[in-house]
């Protein structure tokens, strides 16, 4: 259940975020749009008024003095928009077509004429200017001027355009149209763009939640196959389907069960090896005290019943020690307080703990110069006790052990060799592991079986590696390499 509200979790997370998304672009993309529109719309009326602006112009300029008074009369009457007058195809300034005004433009003011002083520049009309500031501009740069102003209230586009003569600027024509209906149609414009926002949302809403169902579907597969795996039985593994990042996922989630079911294993196998080797010691004072229970015995007897649980209990003490080694090991926890150890004194510590310090079998070669690594002398020694230790158990008395140390790069090389029996090849890649002992060995030497796999664990805690190379009937080669701290001449 708790499973099952987190994917609806994830699932609506997913759709509010994706419905936040769009309608951000939405309204982003509608005031975009709007913006354009406004920019457009305006460019429009400007083209409008300058095409009016020129055709006046132009009819003014072109047509003969009485035709400029009776075009001059309509101007101050008003009639301008009713009537425009301009020549004929063939140019005969006496021909005159009537142009009707174009109905779809509204708002729109009578074209306005004044001097460089800014009176009316038409006889008998007394006009104001429809924008001083851009008829100022106009006769100060010769240039056409487009401006806005609020004339009565209502928002207004003015084009100020200067006409020029032989003597400089004649006049300044101004034309203005209302930018009411513009507008207008803007706040229509604007208001449909909004009412199909909320449209949108939902029928995005309706496909997300679909989409996201689908995009859903593996983590649900994912999860019905994950229950389905229990801590008991850790060799099922999830389907892979496709090639997307779920397969990714998948495919990081199976090899992490691998992992875990490889450690299961161990462990289980760790466990049953412990109880095995705890089992023998003590059976073995089980055994000795039920008989020295049963009766009267002399006091040898009782002497050499002693013994053999001291050495049982010894067995026991070890094996127990090197659990817990072990185990601090796993916890990382086994190298608190390293410290700068010379590695001279490691291998004479080594040396002097070898069984039987049987120095003599020993072919030492150190450098002069004094090589100094991070970690624990204690463990250190250890780690060559337990290597010189297995190579004195596997190699004939008169053989020589050799035991050499050397640099390589940022690293020191401590590398033990024998002559003896060696390893067959099916058993190296399982010699570090826990309680391994191959058949001949079980059968020759004593031992717990943890000795190698309490060195790997040393050398691995101390940031090195250990590497085993043997040819069967030859003889075995080992390399343990530390990081090196200081080399002093």
């Amino acid at each position: 259940m708790k499973t099952e509200g987190a994917n609806r979790s994830v699932r609506y997370v997913l759709l509010f975020w994706n419905i936040s998304i769009l309608a951000a672009c939405l309204l982003g993309f509608c005031w975009l749009f709007r913006e354009i529109l406004s920019v457009r719309l305006l460019a429009l009326v400007d083209t409008q008024l300058s095409a009016r602006s020129t055709a006046l112009i132009k009819l003014w300029s072109s047509i003969p003095s009485v035709a400029q008074d009776a075009l001059r009369d309509e101007l101050n009457s008003g009639q301008i928009g009713s009537r425009l007058f301009v020549p004929d195809q063939e140019g005969d300034s006496n021909a005159r077509t009537t142009v009707k005004p174009d109905e779809s433009l509204t708002g729109i003011f009578r074209p306005r004429a004044f001097t460089p002083d800014g009176k009316s520049y038409f006889n008998g009309v007394t006009d104001a200017l429809l924008d001083r500031s851009a008829f100022d501009t106009a006769l100060r740069t010769g240039e056409p001027v487009h401006a806005t102003v609020f004339i009565g209230g209502n928002e207004v586009r003015v084009f100020s355009i200067p006409v020029q003569g032989d003597g400089g600027i004649v006049f300044v024509l101004q034309s203005a149209r209302s930018l009411q209906e513009y507008r207008s149609e803007m706040r229509a414009v604007t208001t449909d763009l909004f009412r199909a926002i909320p449209f949108l949302l939902a029928l995005s809403a309706v496909g997300g939640m679909l989409l996201t169902n689908r995009a859903m579907q593996p983590i649900r597969k994912l999860r019905e196959a994950t229950d389905l795996i229990e801590a008991s039985d850790l060799s099922q593994r999830l389907p892979l389907v496709g090639s997307d990042e779920f397969t990714s996922l998948t495919d990081t989630l199976n090899r992490m069960l691998s992992r875990l079911e490889a450690t299961f294993q161990q462990q289980a196998q760790f466990t049953a090896d412990a109880s095995h080797e705890l089992r023998t010691p003590i059976t073995v004072i089980r055994g000795n005290t039920s008989l020295a229970l049963v009766g009267e015995r002399t006091a040898e007897e009782y002497k050499q019943t002693l013994e053999r649980m001291h050495r049982s209990v010894t067995t026991m003490s070890v094996l127990v020690d090197e659990l817990l080694l072990l185990s601090r090991a796993d916890s990382r926890q086994i190298l608190s307080t390293p410290e700068n150890v010379q590695i001279r004194e490691v291998v004479s510590a080594a040396i002097d703990q070898v069984n039987g310090n049987d120095d003599t079998r020993l072919s030492i070669h150190i450098p002069t110069a004094d090589i100094t690594v991070s970690g624990n002398l204690n463990l250190l020694a250890r780690v060559f006790v337990n290597l010189l230790n297995n190579a004195m158990q596997h190699t004939e008395p008169s053989d020589t052990i050799e035991l050499r140390i050397r640099i390589s790069g940022t690293n020191v090389e401590i590398e033990i060799e024998d002559t003896g029996e060696g390893i067959k090849p099916e058993h190296v890649a399982h010699i570090m592991e826990r309680f391994f002992r191959s058949d001949s060995s079980r059968s020759k030497y004593q031992g717990t079986g943890l000795g190698l796999a309490i060195t790997r664990s040393i050398v691995q805690a101390h940031h090195g590696t250990i590497v085993v190379r043997s040819r069967y009937g030859i003889g075995t080669t080992v390399t343990v390499q530390l990081p090196l701290v200081a080399r002093i001449a």
